[in-house]
């Protein structure tokens, strides 16, 4: 198949969906007419970005893996809770196809 984006390209439009999930996370109830126009933006670009193969990196929960994780902290293991597992995700990380563009930025736990 040919990859119909260029790997520059998208990770030019990954800190603009960034951009938009945080205005979503931070708007409140009254700007809720903002908040469904950000939302349909958001949507269009995670469409586009889908059908020409680039995917979000699954992370949080998962054993941490370089190839694919960027480490920024350690948190301490809560009971029951392996250690060298993602704990949060700071940001996403995406791939075209089998190749990462960005990591994800995570937490994992010691």
């Amino acid at each position: 198949d040919e990859v119909l984006v260029h790997k520059p390209t998208a990770e030019d439009i990954l800190p603009v969906m960034d951009n938009l999930e945080r205005a979503l996370e931070n708007a409140n109830d009254a700007n809720e007419n903002l908040k469904q126009g950000v939302q349909m933006v958001l949507d269009s670009f995670k469409r586009a970005l889908e059908s020409n193969g680039i995917e979000i990196i699954d992370a949080e929960g998962q054993p941490f893996d370089p190839n694919f994780h960027e480490a920024y902290a350690q948190v301490p293991a809560e009971d029951g809770q392996e250690s060298g597992v993602v704990a949060q995700v700071y940001e996403k990380g995406y791939k075209l196809h089998d190749r990462v563009l960005r990591a994800a930025k995570v937490t994992v736990t010691q």
